[in-house]
Order: structure tokens, then C-alpha cells, then sequence
């Protein structure tokens, strides 16, 4: 089936779903259709539908009463592909629901540590509070999740922090009886620091030798071989500019709309390194100019400019 009929064939399946809810009256009163359609979708595992209803202009944030959006019910379920899709649609990670749940506290809850890391490195806030002051470290602590529970310690979570009740992490697991998680709590700071550090070692070097990878498929010629080494690279180092825009760049040869957005925040990482003072390799000048380049042949007036103004702050 050709995937503009497939696609449209799959708008007419929301559509459908949506009359029966409606005529059966499950629909939550103040429910958008076209959300709870979404909401389902993800629920129900059905990506192509949930793809649809985001090209078809429904705003991947969108808000059921309860303040829960698509990547909260991806989350809760462990769904990594859908939460892939939607942060690369541009969902706000640290969304929180009415109650101050984020995605992050629900992904810990459930133990899912590969959404957790998808969260985290698309910048979600490994300490957010909920409205009772509930972090994810004690969402996971709470469920008995003691490697969401590690995981969460390594990138940062705070151990001390309280909940409004005054309890703490440690508090928690040993009232819940979780003696493994009690006693990875109680170890010396100083040890799980090291661990942070070691981990955040062992990525840059993942990083560095992905990158060096998708370099020599580049060179190479063998442009679909060095993007995938691009896209690994960049989910071991997210922050990284030339990474970006190496796999901006790539993408850009095939026609991929996605090319932009990587080389818009290549521009916008160079930006802050410039603003902050940090120095810049040689590669960054000419990178910069030909990204440039490409937002002015693309039309792309505000991006071109905001890009010529990064170039000309470089040169100084």
C-alpha cells in the first residue's frame, strides 16, 4: 500500500474509534477526540497511528484534564519507541501533570531504564518534585526499582532531598522493607559520585568513537552507514554541537526534514559555548559557515541569520 493511502487509511481508523467511543460514552468529559485518540494509541501500541495524528498537526504536548500528555502514557508504559518519536517531535520532558508528576517519575516508577535514559538525555530534570515534593529517585524507591533506583544516582539525583512529609529516599525504602535499595542509599557519597564520573567517562568515550566511526563512513562515501554512527554517537553525548551537525549534515544529502533541527541546535550549542567563553576547535568556523549556508538556501531567513550572528561572534 502506498504510505499516502496507508497514512490516510490509518486517519480514517481515528476517526472511526473516535464515533464509537463517543456513541459507547467512554469519552472523558472535556477530553479532546482527537487526544484521546492519541492517548489510546500509545496506550495500545499503535505507532503508525500515533505518527499520523502528529503529522495530521495535533500538538504532541496536548493535555488530557488531568495534565497527562502522550510521552507521560508512553512513559508509564515503557513504550521507547513512541517516547523516541514524541521528544523528537519536540515534547517538553519535564511536563508535568497536575499533580507535578513528570514523565521522568512515571518511567521510574515502572522501572524502565531505557526510557529513563531517553528521558534523561533529552535534559529531563533527574530532581523534579511533585506537588508533595516526591522526586523520581522515590517514585523508583517507593516501587522497589533498585537499577532506576542506581541509575538515578549516577545522573545526579539527589539522595537528601525530603518530601513534604519529611521523607527521604533512605526513609522509604527502609519503611517499604527494600533492603538492597536501603543499602545502596546509605553508601558513601564520594562513592556514587566516582561511579557519576566513571559512567560520564565511559559515554564520551562511546561518544568519541561513534563519531570517529560515522567520520570514516562519511569519507567514505557511505552516507547511511555514518548517520546510524552519527545517531549513536549523539545518545551518548545529546549536547554535543559537531555531532550535530555532523548529523544534520548527513541527513541533509538524503532530503531528511529532520536535517534542520539537528543543525539548528548544532548552532544554538555554539552559540552558548561562545556566550560562556569556551574555546572553540578549528572545525567549528567552517562548520558554522556552511550550516549557514544551508538556512539560506533553505529559506530559512531567522535560523540563517541567527547563525551568521554565531559566525561573526566566532570570528572575533
Amino acid at each position: 500500500m502506498p504510505p499516502t493511502l496507508r497514512r490516510a487509511c490509518l486517519m480514517v481508523a481515528v476517526a472511526l474509534s473516535l464515533s464509537g467511543a463517543a456513541e459507547a460514552g467512554l469519552q472523558p468529559p472535556g477530553l479532546d477526540p482527537q487526544l484521546e485518540a492519541l492517548l489510546n494509541a500509545v496506550r495500545d501500541g499503535e505507532y503508525e497511528v500515533v505518527e499520523a495524528a502528529l503529522d495530521g498537526g495535533l500538538a504532541v504536548d496536548a493535555k488530557a484534564p488531568n495534565g497527562m500528555t502522550a510521552l507521560h502514557v508512553a512513559a508509564v508504559l515503557g513504550r521507547d519507541r513512541f517516547v523516541a518519536l514524541l521528544i523528537e517531535r519536540g515534547a517538553a520532558v519535564d511536563d508535568p501533570a497536575q499533580n507535578g508528576i513528570t514523565p521522568l517519575h512515571r518511567a521510574a516508577m515502572g522501572g524502565h531504564e531505557e526510557t529513563m535514559r531517553l528521558l534523561l538525555d533529552a535534559g529531563a530534570d533527574v530532581n523534579a518534585a511533585a506537588e508533595w515534593g516526591a522526586t523520581p529517585l522515590m517514585s523508583a524507591v517507593d516501587r522497589g526499582r533498585i537499577e532506576a533506583v542506581r541509575m538515578l544516582l549516577v545522573e545526579g539525583a539527589d539522595p537528601t532531598d525530603t518530601a513534604l512529609n519529611g521523607e527521604s529516599a533512605l526513609s522509604l525504602a527502609r519503611k517499604r522493607g527494600h533492603a538492597g535499595i536501603a543499602s545502596l542509599l546509605g553508601e558513601d557519597p564520594e562513592t556514587v559520585r566516582a561511579a557519576r564520573t566513571a559512567e560520564a567517562d565511559q559515554r564520551a568515550s562511546r561518544a568519541e568513537t561513534h563519531h570517529r566511526t560515522g567520520v570514516a563512513y562519511d569519507d567514505a562515501g557511505d552516507i547511511a552507514l555514518a548517520i546510524e554512527s552519527y545517531r549513536l554517537a549523539l545518545e551518548q553525548a545529546p549536547d554535543d554541537p559537531l555531532i550535530r551537525y555532523r548529523l544534520g549534515r548527513a541527513l541533509h544529502r538524503f532530503g531528511e526534514r529532520e536535517a534542520l533541527l539537528h543543525l539548528i541546535e548544532a548552532v544554538e550549542g555554539w552559540a552558548a559555548m561562545i556566550d560562556s567563553g569556551e574555546p572553540l576547535t578549528p572545525i567549528v568556523r567552517p562548520a558554522l559557515d556552511d550550516t549557514c549556508t544551508v538556512f539560506e538556501a533553505a529559506g530559512r531567513e531567522r535560523d540563517a541569520a541567527r547563525c551568521r550572528d554565531a559566525l561573526a561572534r566566532a570570528s572575533r
